[in-house]
């Protein structure tokens, strides 16, 4: 097993994925599979299946140690319960030095500012620790709230993206928002 990734903030912790988590992971999908399905690709029964997820989350254990993708459980202090995700995607090296920004939270834990706590911490970590240049995240016009936490976070829109990724069976517009590592 690879190095875990671990961060803390002042209500949450922050833990890289690995299979130690499966049944945790699995939980959070199926329970936010409703409330999730207009923000996502189509999934199909393997995304909840728990040995799928196992393997999956074995090959975020190295793609984590070779830092090219770290995702991250959102976790309360007690770490019984996955709050959601923060994944720091497509890492990039050398001359480009950046990375894709993805989130996800759990329906019942909107509201309470945890996905800014989690978003700061994981940009933090990507700027300090992975000493990053960009980070880049890309957000359906409609998802309001989303927008709302990358500009609290000052994240600067960058671009407009046309049928940029499919979503839930369809060709999706993106916004493109950058927080450069000053």
């Amino acid at each position: 097993m690879q190095a875990r990734y671990t961060i803390k903030t002042e209500r949450l912790v922050l833990v890289s994925l690995d299979r130690e988590l499966t049944s945790m992971v699995r939980d959070f999908r199926m329970r936010n599979r409703e409330f999730h399905a207009p923000w996502t690709p189509l999934r199909n029964h393997l995304y909840f299946d728990e040995r799928s997820i196992r393997k999956q989350l074995h090959l975020e254990e190295q793609y984590a140690g070779q830092k090219q993708h770290i995702r991250f459980a959102i976790l309360p202090p007690s770490q019984d319960t996955m709050l959601g995700s923060v994944n720091l995607n497509n890492i990039v090296f050398g001359a480009f030095q950046s990375c894709h920004l993805g989130y996800s939270l759990d329906e019942q834990a909107q509201g309470n500012g945890y996905m800014r706590e989690a978003l700061a911490a994981a940009v933090d970590f990507a700027f300090s620790t992975l000493k990053l240049h960009r980070v880049e995240a890309n957000i359906m016009p409609r998802n309001d709230a989303s927008i709302r936490v990358v500009e609290k976070l000052g994240f600067e829109r960058e671009g407009y993206m046309r049928k940029y990724l499919r979503i839930h069976g369809n060709w999706e517009d993106h916004l493109q928002f950058v927080k450069f590592n000053e």
